[in-house]
């Protein structure tokens, strides 16, 4: 497989999660899950609705800020530019978002409950929420240092030619 065709695949696989992510931000977590959670199971939690739709939206503006970074290192694979410290910049920056959501997402989660808009059971599936959060993060980084080294030793074997 080629450059080219890899980067085609990649653009493919990020847009079809962008469809999902949209499809799930937009229709499942509203109308499914907000409304079985806080009408169907706890409905003395229903007035929590409408601020929990909009704290859940909050949190999808870092996860696609994250797949647009990860359009543009695509596209740099599409031009043979896999090894650079643009690519390095974008998987830092991919890093950063994954952080930031999930202590967004941690923080929230604490504060609802502590305004009493959550069951407390719901904390525990929020902090593995979270936990895969941090583990992108972190898996982000360090891809970030070692593109960033490939990208020195391919600097360093170009000005040898």
């Amino acid at each position: 497989m080629n450059q080219k065709n890899l980067a085609v695949w990649l653009k493919t696989i990020i847009g079809c999660t962008a469809l999902i992510g949209l499809f799930v931000y937009g229709f499942v977590i509203p109308i499914f899950i907000g409304k079985w959670y806080f009408v169907a199971n706890y409905p003395e939690l229903s007035s929590a609705y409408v601020p929990w739709i909009i704290f859940i939206s909050i949190s999808a503006l870092p996860c696609f800020m994250a797949l647009i970074r990860a359009w543009q290192i695509a596209t740099e694979i599409g031009r043979d530019n896999s090894f650079s410290s643009i690519n390095a910049r974008h998987m830092r920056q991919i890093s950063l978002y994954a952080m930031i959501d999930s202590a967004y997402f941690f923080i929230g989660n604490i504060v609802m409950l502590f305004l009493n808009m959550h069951h407390p059971g719901f904390v525990i599936v929020a902090l593995f929420i979270v936990l895969a959060g941090i583990i992108i993060a972190v898996a982000a980084a360090c891809l970030a240092h070692l593109i960033d080294k490939a990208a020195v030793i391919r600097e360093e074997n170009e000005s040898f030619v």
